[in-house]
């Protein structure tokens, strides 16, 4: 079973396309979140994905790619209103 902490790791191309990590890294400095603290975030989502279904069932991995996905449409709904044009 893998540790739904620590998943694997997966390598990027240096190119900033959308949804790439240099993207994602990108994003976050501007929005004032440390890579430490996205995946603290993270982690906790798909702890409580776990525990609403009181931990029966599911599969971590799967918790942890919908919390990361929840967490990465929060920072770009919040980008998306900063980035707004002031009237």
């Amino acid at each position: 079973m893998k540790n739904i902490l620590h998943p694997q790791k997966h390598t990027a191309s240096p190119a900033k396309t959308k949804g790439s990590k240099l993207e994602t890294a990108t994003d976050d400095r501007e929005m004032g979140v440390t890579p430490e603290q996205r995946h603290q975030m993270i982690a906790e989502a798909a702890y409580r994905r776990a525990q609403k279904r009181s931990f029966v069932g599911g599969n971590p991995e799967n918790d942890w790619y919908e919390a990361e996905a929840e967490i990465g449409q929060l920072f770009s709904q919040s980008s998306e209103l900063h980035n707004e044009p002031q009237h």
